[in-house]
């Protein structure tokens, strides 16, 4: 499983414990390196070693804006995440920040989970920008290969049966998994306790041959545990919901667009 690499620049003792906590926690994450001044940040020669980068503006010496400015000059790789923790969201900052492709966080009480959130809706909305259109199978397809789980074992259809139906006009009761279980088995003919085997043999075969990145980034687990199958339906449901408003939103910014021509 590949581990994302992280640069910190931060002179709050505090928070960068913190840090180090929560992400080795996750496991999925190693932090390279701990900076307390903008000197140090812009003494590295790049920023191509990293994975995500988050840097306080309002460090001592040099700003962190102004160090990772100079730094994106000299990085051929640039991180997936560049994170630039805020107090001053004036013109020059926001304009700066779109223009480096670094993302402008408010630093008033801010934590490190308010931080992964963040992980979690870029990840979202790249997954569904410039789509026009939500497709409930196309969409339910794209987020279970995402998630890592995997064909190959009968919960997968099972999983894929509920979800779609949720979408579906004709909705089955979520309210309790033994509906669910209960709607499954009646429909593929099957018993209860097989289908609840099923679907948690699927998650926990799936998640110890093919966990990555972004079933961390929605369950928060690692390859040594495992979401409940209520669980993984639930934040499933949720990421497709959010899929499918974000695609709306979509449609709307282009049929006003299109409006705005004539």
């Amino acid at each position: 499983m590949i581990t994302k690499s992280i640069l910190i620049a931060h002179n709050n003792k505090d928070f960068v414990e913190q840090a180090k906590l929560f992400f080795q926690e996750k496991k999925i994450y190693r932090i390279d390196k701990c900076l307390k001044d903008g000197n140090e940040l812009l003494k590295l020669k790049h920023l191509d070693d990293y994975h995500i980068v988050i840097v306080k503006d309002t460090l001592t010496e040099v700003s962190g804006l102004f160090a990772l400015e100079k730094l994106l000059k000299k990085t051929k790789s640039r991180p997936e995440y560049i994170i630039l923790l805020t107090a001053f969201f004036n013109s020059y900052v926001i304009n700066k920040c779109k223009k480096l492709g670094i993302i402008a966080v408010n630093s008033y009480n801010i934590t490190i989970d308010d931080i992964f959130d963040y992980f979690y809706t870029i990840e979202v909305e790249k997954d569904v920008k410039d789509k026009e259109q939500f497709c409930p199978q196309v969409e339910i397809d794209n987020l279970l290969k995402k998630i890592g789980l995997l064909r190959t074992y009968v919960g997968y259809t099972y999983f894929d049966y509920v979800l779609n139906m949720t979408f579906a006009e004709n909705t089955i009761n979520l309210k309790g998994m033994n509906n669910i279980y209960h709607a499954i088995a009646e429909h593929y003919n099957v018993s209860i306790s097989s289908v609840e085997k099923a679907m948690r043999s699927c998650i926990k075969s799936s998640f110890t041959k093919n966990y990555g990145y972004y079933a961390n980034l929605l369950f928060g687990h690692n390859n040594e545990d495992y979401p409940t199958t209520s669980t993984f339906l639930q934040v499933s449901i949720r990421t497709l919901k959010e899929r499918r408003s974000l695609i709306l939103n979509n449609q709307t910014e282009i049929s006003d667009k299109i409006v705005n021509r004539l």
